[in-house]
C-alpha cells in the first residue's frame, strides 16, 4: 500500500518529467524558428543547464567521466562529436554526428535514462552504445544491452526511460544511412 508521501513523490517525478518535456519542446520550437539572436544576447551557461535527476545514469556512482560530461554541458559547451550504435543484430553501422543540436538532444535523452537496480540479466546480439568526444580526445562511453540494460563497471543494471533515447538513435541511424 502506498502512503500519501510516496504517492506525492511519484506525482512530483511525473510533474518534473512533464516540465522537462515541455522545456525540450520549447527549445525545439525556438531552434526550428531560426533563433538568430546575436551572441551577446544568448543565455548564460548557468541558466541554460539541464536539471538531471538523482536516479539518472549520468549521476550513477559519482562516475568521474559522467561528471566531466555534465560539467562540460553545464559550462555551455557541446562535444565536437558523438558516436553511437543502434544495433539491430549487426545490421546497423556506427553513426558519427557533429551537429551540435543533435548532440545536445542525444545528451538530454541520455540524461533522462534512470537506473533502477543491478540485474543478472543479459541480452546477446543487441548491443548499443553512445560515446561523446570532449576536448583533448577524452571519450565518455555508455554501453547497453537491448533497451533495458545498461552495462557499467562489469555489472548490468536495469534502466527505465530509455525508449526516447533509442527511438532517437534509430531515427538518426535511418537519416544518416539515407
Amino acid at each position: 500500500m502506498r502512503t500519501y508521501g510516496s504517492v506525492k513523490g511519484v506525482l512530483m517525478k511525473k510533474y518534473k518529467r512533464f516540465v522537462l518535456i515541455l522545456m525540450l519542446l520549447a527549445i525545439g520550437l525556438l531552434t526550428a524558428c531560426g533563433n538568430t539572436a546575436p551572441k551577446s544576447e544568448e543565455i548564460p551557461p548557468q541558466q541554460n543547464s539541464l536539471v538531471i535527476e538523482e536516479a539518472s545514469l549520468l549521476r550513477f556512482n559519482d562516475d568521474e567521466g559522467s561528471a566531466k560530461l555534465m560539467q562540460y554541458f553545464e559550462d555551455g559547451n557541446v562535444p565536437e562529436e558523438a558516436v553511437f550504435l543502434y544495433d539491430q543484430m549487426g545490421s546497423n553501422p556506427k553513426i558519427t554526428i557533429t551537429d551540435p543540436e543533435k548532440i545536445r538532444e542525444l545528451y538530454q535523452l541520455l540524461s533522462m535514462v534512470t537506473v533502477t537496480e543491478e540485474t543478472y540479466e543479459s541480452i546477446t546480439d543487441c548491443y548499443h552504445f553512445v560515446q561523446f568526444k570532449l576536448e583533448d580526445d577524452l571519450y565518455i562511453h555508455y554501453s547497453f544491452e537491448g533497451s533495458k540494460i545498461w552495462c557499467y563497471g562489469g555489472h548490468n543494471y536495469s534502466i527505465e526511460n530509455s525508449k526516447k533515447l533509442f527511438a532517437f538513435m534509430q531515427e538518426l541511424t535511418e537519416e544518416y544511412r539515407g
